[in-house]
């Protein structure tokens, strides 16, 4: 039988896994670092304020031009 490439690759243990990206919170985390490594930036306008959490589809908004 042929080894899974998948299964076999390198990286992270399930244990390591799940204490960085255990809870759906520290996955939203992690992402919004690799987007925005220094901090947000808005795509439209180029304002890099804090942006809006909006919590009906829990997305970002900038707060200068709303985009």
């Amino acid at each position: 039988m042929a080894q899974n490439p998948i299964q076999f690759q390198k990286g992270l243990s399930l244990q390591e896994f799940m204490t960085h990206y255990g809870r759906e919170a520290l996955c939203v985390e992690a992402l919004e670092q690799w987007r925005w490594p220094q901090r947000f930036v808005c795509p439209s306008c180029g304002h890099n304020g804090v942006p809006v959490r909006l919590r009906t589809r829990a997305l970002l908004q900038c707060r200068h031009c709303h985009h």
